[in-house]
């Protein structure tokens, strides 16, 4: 039975640890800090490119730039939902990483909490 379950866990990629023994301990992600770093460069890139939506970049030629005032005033119904949708998702990515903050910060007070049971505080 043993064999089986092995050959089970293994196809899934679950640890296995023999029933009877001691249970092994999930393997946790190591520090989170990095990783929201990551998300919060991202989020600001993010905030960056959908600021631009809609906006004419400087320094065109003027002929261009009314074109584009044109183009934009014809197709509001295009534009509009495009300028909504950055905004709806750079919130939801705030969100993320507000959440991400939160997870890192439970972390570390629970990384304290089991420094001080094994210290038997």
């Amino acid at each position: 039975m043993h064999e089986m379950e092995f050959k089970l866990h293994a196809f899934l990629g679950i640890p296995f640890s023999p029933r009877g023994g001691e249970s092994a301990a999930p393997q946790l992600p190591g520090d989170l800090s990095d990783l929201v770093l990551d998300v919060k460069s991202e989020l600001a890139a993010l905030r960056r490119e959908s600021d631009r939506i809609g906006k004419i970049p400087e320094n065109y030629p003027r002929h261009i730039t009314w074109l584009m005032r044109l183009i934009s005033a014809l197709l509001p119904w295009y534009t509009r939902p495009l300028v909504n949708f950055s905004r709806r998702t750079s919130a939801t990515a705030e969100l993320m990483s507000d959440l991400l903050d939160a997870v890192l910060h439970r972390q570390n007070a629970l990384d304290e909490e089991i420094r001080a049971l094994r210290s038997g505080r």
